[in-house]
């Protein structure tokens, strides 16, 4: 899957979390979430899931940030 990376990680600054924090809600490292956000490491569904209602994204996140136009 393609996304764009610095969407992501625009979006985890936006809210205010950090990387920390977030691997910490998916349940994995910071640096696999790290390998995840730049790309070197896929996102497993449930990750994705949890991560959409983590940074609370609205239908067009998401499109915007996990789907190619």
């Amino acid at each position: 899957m393609k996304y764009k990376y610095q969407s992501l990680k625009d979006k985890i600054k936006e809210k205010g979390y950090i990387l920390e924090y977030i691997a910490k809600e998916l349940g994995i490292s910071p640096v696999t979430l790290n390998s995840k956000i730049k790309g070197t490491c896929p996102f497993k569904l449930p990750e994705l899931y949890k991560l959409v209602d983590v940074l609370d994204l609205k239908k067009e996140e998401i499109l915007n940030i996990f789907f190619e136009k």
